[in-house]
């Protein structure tokens, strides 16, 4: 009596799952939807790229981990934390950790991971990534860099290019939005 009653249950269970509405799907995910600078909107089928723009701007500096120089005259700095704030498309706080060479010729080139809570198209969640610039002597400095969005922003991807100039800085790009 046991197995037949555990065949039954395992049948009425398949025929439910197959007989069932679509799965679930999460709330927080964004929607492929993104607010332009001029209150307009614009939308994209998953995955494809929907226009950003705005600036971020330099808002705190920390102590870099470890600063010196060379015999020869050259500069090295590690981990020197970097916070910006983010305005436009994407809104928020975001902190560049900066590994930089201070050159002979004044060039300055930058590198390091990223990461911060943003705001997308009405989403909030992190985005971090890797970046990476050289900047002249004037000192101006500009480049792209990618994101990879997290949280609320899970499977967004972000493409900024930013400068020349400096802080503040207009971005322009697009997003993908890979959610569903």
């Amino acid at each position: 009596m046991k197995r037949t009653a555990l065949v039954v249950a395992v049948a009425a269970g398949l025929v439910a799952l197959a007989c069932g509405g679509a799965a679930p799907t999460a709330v927080d995910q964004p929607a492929p939807v993104a607010v332009t600078q001029d209150g307009g909107t614009v939308t994209a089928s998953a995955g494809g790229k929907i226009p950003i723009s705005g600036t971020f701007g330099f808002v705190g500096v920390g102590v870099p981990m470890r600063d010196f120089v060379t015999p020869g005259g050259i500069e090295h700095f590690f981990g020197w934390p970097v916070q910006t704030v983010f305005t436009g498309s994407v809104e928020g706080l975001v902190t560049f950790t900066e590994n930089g060479t201070v050159l002979k010729n004044g060039k300055v080139t930058y590198n390091g991971p990223f990461e911060g809570e943003v705001m997308w198209a009405g989403h909030s969640g992190t985005i971090s990534g890797i970046w990476h610039t050289v900047c002249d002597p004037t000192p101006s400095c500009g480049g792209t860099f990618e994101a990879q969005g997290s949280g609320g922003l899970r499977g967004v991807k972000f493409h900024f290019e930013w400068g020349p100039g400096y802080f503040p800085f207009d971005y322009t790009g697009f997003a993908i939005d890979n959610s569903r």
